[in-house]
């Protein structure tokens, strides 16, 4: 599951003994789709994942865990549970497209009260998280929010319509992660900025960008390389390459230690310009 959601380009934390976490003890979970959430909890000001021991412990009236994912303000997701969690209950009249309760049914928790629209970033999160799980399983038909799942709820409130988040969970089963004109998430274009234009300093790598880059993202910094080789200069080269001319005068530019290549050809002739 961990492993999955990394792949899909999302931050992951592991909550210590996730793997094994149920409230059956492990037994009894045949998921055939998804139900998604929101805490209804306190807002961001409380910090960025107050609910998070809830939907692991769970409440006095309800034993945990609360979900088997759950999103942070920040869009990390957690892996909570591996087996069956106490998220959903039974849905109005036994059944819903044959899931019949929390056995039959992935949860995720995301961090909101609900009183206010949830950031489209964070819903693009949640509908990658959704789509990573259930690959292989079942289509994006078997997604539904809570309030669909039972009348007696009202989450996702103040998110994108059901019917949007599934349109959008298809997208990213097919292959597709698109967030931009581009067809990248925002977190890709600062990584490849600190990837091909700076020292790679880990201190300054962009707190977005996945712990293990999905191959999609390699593929795409192959395809930026090639059009900067075909179209011109970044301005992390001009930077150095005025640098360098200059005598190297002043703090070295933050661009990578081993200088490309093709950045030499390019100091050369500027060099000779003068």
């Amino acid at each position: 599951m961990a492993q999955r959601l990394r792949d899909a380009g999302l931050k992951v934390a592991e909550v210590d003994g996730w793997k094994s976490r149920a409230n059956n003890s492990g037994g009894n979970f045949y998921p055939k789709g998804f139900v998604v959430h929101h805490t209804a909890g306190a807002g961001p000001s409380a910090g960025k994942a107050p609910s998070l021991n809830i939907c692991i412990y769970g409440r006095s009236d309800l034993a945990g865990p609360l979900c088997n994912i759950y999103m942070d303000y920040e869009g990390t997701v957690y892996t909570i549970a591996a087996g069956s969690a106490n998220h959903a209950g039974y849905p109005d009249g036994g059944n819903y497209k044959g899931m019949t309760g929390n056995s039959t049914a992935w949860g995720l928790e995301i961090e909101h009260p609900g009183t206010y629209p949830l950031e489209p970033e964070r819903a693009t999160l949640a509908q990658r998280a959704v789509a990573a799980i259930i690959k292989g399983t079942c289509d994006e038909s078997m997604v539904c929010y809570h309030a669909e799942w039972t009348r007696q709820k009202i989450d996702l409130a103040t998110a994108p319509p059901a019917s949007t988040f599934r349109a959008e969970v298809a997208k990213f089963l097919a292959g597709k992660p698109q967030e931009d004109e581009m067809g990248y998430p925002p977190w890709f274009w600062d990584w490849a900025d600190w990837y091909l234009t700076t020292n790679r300093d880990p201190a300054k790598r962009p707190k977005g960008a996945p712990e293990k880059i999905p191959d999609w993202a390699w593929t795409g910094l192959d395809e930026i390389k090639t059009i900067g080789n075909r179209y011109g200069m970044i301005q992390g080269e001009r930077d150095w390459i005025v640098w360098y001319n200059g005598g190297k005068k002043g703090d070295r530019p933050n661009v990578p230690s081993t200088i490309p290549e093709r950045w030499w050809p390019d100091q050369k002739f500027t060099a000779q310009q003068k």
